[in-house]
C-alpha cells in the first residue's frame, strides 16, 4: 500500500470517526454520508482488480480498510439519523445485507475462491450504489428536546407530514440533549429549530419556532425543487 493511499485512508477514517469535527471534514462530510460511500465503493473496485489478478494478499489488505470504513460509516449513520421519521424503504435491509456481503467476500477470499469472490464483490458494488441513491436525498433536521412543549407540537406535525415525503426528503428529529456536538455544529440557540438541507449538504433555510403544517409542506416542496432530480 503506497503512502498516498495510506494518507487518504487515514483522512477518511478520521472524518468518519469524528464526523462533527468543525472545519477538518467540512468539505467532504455531507449529512447524507454519500461521499463516504463513494470512498468505500472505490476501495471495493480496487479489491475487484486484485481478485482478477488472483492477489489474495492485497485483496485482503484492502478488505481490512474497507471493513473499518464500513463500520465507521454505519456508526455515523445510526447516530446522525437515529430520529429519522421516514427512512427510505428497505434501508435497514440494505445496510444489513451489505454487512453480510462484506463477511462473505472476506470468507471467499480467505478460502481462495476467486470466482465466488468476484461475484460477491460485484453484488457488493451494486448494493453500495443502491444505498448511495437511497441516501442522496435532501434533509429536514428538527432540533428538539423532550421537555419543550413547542417541540412536541412540531414532532406531531412532522410525523403527520413525513409519510408523504418518504423517498423524497429525509425528516430527522435531533435531540439537542443527546447529540450535543451535532447541535453545536449547526449553532442552535433555540428549539425547535428546523434546518432544510439540499442533497449537497448545503443549508437552504432554517426556521426557529413552530411552523404550521401547510408551511412545512411548502418548504419541503421548495427544497425538493431546489435539490433537482433524484440520483439515477
Amino acid at each position: 500500500m503506497n503512502s498516498q493511499f495510506l494518507l487518504i485512508t487515514v483522512t477518511i477514517v478520521v472524518c468518519l470517526f469524528i464526523p462533527l469535527n468543525p472545519g477538518f471534514c467540512e468539505k467532504t462530510n455531507t449529512p447524507q454520508g454519500t461521499k463516504k460511500l463513494d470512498e468505500i465503493h472505490n476501495i471495493v473496485q480496487t479489491i475487484v482488480q486484485h481478485i482478477r489478478d488472483q492477489n489474495t494478499e492485497k485483496a485482503l489488505a484492502f478488505m481490512m480498510d474497507m471493513q473499518n470504513l464500513w463500520q465507521a460509516f454505519t456508526g455515523y449513520h445510526e447516530e446522525t439519523f437515529a430520529g429519522e421519521l421516514n427512512p427510505p424503504d428497505g434501508m435497514d435491509e440494505l445496510l444489513s445485507g451489505i454487512t453480510g456481503d462484506i463477511g462473505e467476500l472476506e470468507h471467499n477470499l480467505k478460502a481462495g475462491n476467486f470466482s465466488e469472490s468476484l461475484g460477491k464483490a460485484q453484488v457488493l458494488l451494486d448494493a453500495i450504489t443502491s444505498l448511495n441513491k437511497k441516501m442522496s436525498l435532501p434533509i429536514l433536521f428538527d432540533f428538539t428536546g423532550p421537555k419543550c412543549k413547542s417541540c412536541k407540537v412540531m414532532k406531531a406535525r412532522l410525523t403527520e407530514v413525513a409519510p408523504d415525503f418518504t423517498g423524497k426528503v429525509r425528516i430527522v428529529l435531533v435531540d439537542v440533549n443527546v447529540q450535543k456536538d451535532f447541535t453545536r455544529k449547526f449553532k442552535i440557540m433555540l428549539i425547535p429549530t428546523l434546518i432544510f438541507i439540499d442533497k449537497t449538504g448545503t443549508e437552504i433555510s432554517r426556521h426557529v419556532g413552530q411552523m404550521e403544517e401547510p408551511a412545512i409542506r411548502a418548504e419541503l416542496a421548495d427544497l425538493m425543487e431546489r435539490s433537482g432530480p433524484e440520483k439515477r
